[in-house]
């Protein structure tokens, strides 16, 4: 199945949104708008997504795939150390984006 594409809009369309959550849902991978520029991806918590991320993108199975969380609640399931300076960063740079590298769990 072909990524699905999901437009950049501002505001957001509810429409758009309903489509890629089904997407993912099913499995499937969609090409999405981050704040620089388009990325690929999936539900890579589920390895049959994760290995069809890996082969689109060209991707070892030795380098970490990005995952993007919703709140601090996602990072602390989903990591093994959760240090007091997430919830400090997470706090100060909301609503903007944050990146943590994080081991998994």
């Amino acid at each position: 199945m072909a990524p699905i594409i999901v437009p950049s809009a501002d505001p957001v369309d509810p429409t758009v949104v309903e489509v890629a959550r089904r997407a993912l849902a099913s499995g499937a991978l969609i090409i999405f708008p981050t704040d620089t520029l388009y990325a690929l991806g999936g539900c890579v918590l589920d390895p049959k997504v994760a290995a069809a991320v890996r082969r689109a993108k060209g991707r070892a199975d030795d380098k970490p795939l990005p995952v993007v969380v919703a709140d601090l609640a996602q990072v602390r399931a989903l990591t093994t150390t959760h240090p007091p300076t997430n919830a400090i960063l997470a706090e100060r740079s909301s609503p903007r984006p944050l990146t943590l590298q994080l081991p998994a769990a």
